[in-house]
């Protein structure tokens, strides 16, 4: 398996199953009940934690039923698992793992980082939550959101700019964040439905 696997390509449904080629690796997989589906990589059989977690987007790696992705530098002989989320976690609201790259969660025993985006229970509020318990700051890519993200807490800030009242959150521009060490940090984001 590569130090870190790249970030997955929409891929194609058909063939199912894992389709090996010369530059990556295609998986496909169906599920007419899952909202969400990580590809899990493992670098021994006998880890019960994997190494890497690809999260695969519902806009760019589903064909109705089929969830899809190609994974750039994997090599026969990688070892996987799909982890599916049931429909019911629809009506609870959604999370997503990410990771200083986004879709890259860091499961590994040693890691100091934890990020993910979670989707409210009406599905009109989106939060980005980043934790950095590194002793360096680290920079943390940011999902792409209409209107962009608002900085809601940022605990490496002096009060009362450490929790902002939500009406009043900053605006944050830029695709990244950087997060101080030891601090946790909470975007917000509205989204609205397009009418149809």
């Amino acid at each position: 398996m590569p130090e870190t696997p790249a970030v997955p390509e929409p891929g194609r449904p058909s063939p199912l199953g894992a389709t090996i080629s010369e530059g990556g690796v295609n998986f496909s997989v169906y599920s007419a009940n899952a909202t969400g589906l990580e590809l899990l990589l493992f670098n021994d059989a006998d880890d019960s934690v994997p190494a890497f977690a690809i999260a695969f987007d519902p806009q760019r790696n589903r064909t109705h039923h089929y969830w899809h992705a190609y994974v750039p530098g994997l090599r026969a002989g990688q070892l996987y698992a799909f982890r599916g989320l049931p429909r019911q976690l629809l009506r609870r609201g959604a999370v997503t793992w990410r990771g200083v790259e986004l879709n890259q969660p860091d499961w590994s025993a040693p890691s100091h980082t934890l990020a993910a985006t979670v989707r409210s229970v009406s599905g009109r509020q989106l939060s980005h939550v980043v934790l950095n318990a590194w002793s360096e700051p680290l920079s943390f890519a940011l999902p792409s959101v209409t209107g962009g993200w608002r900085r809601w807490i940022d605990t490496s800030q002096e009060s009362p700019d450490d929790i902002c009242e939500w009406g009043a959150a900053p605006r944050h521009p830029a695709q990244v964040y950087g997060v101080a060490p030891r601090s946790l940090v909470v975007l917000i984001a509205s989204v609205y439905r397009e009418a149809t």
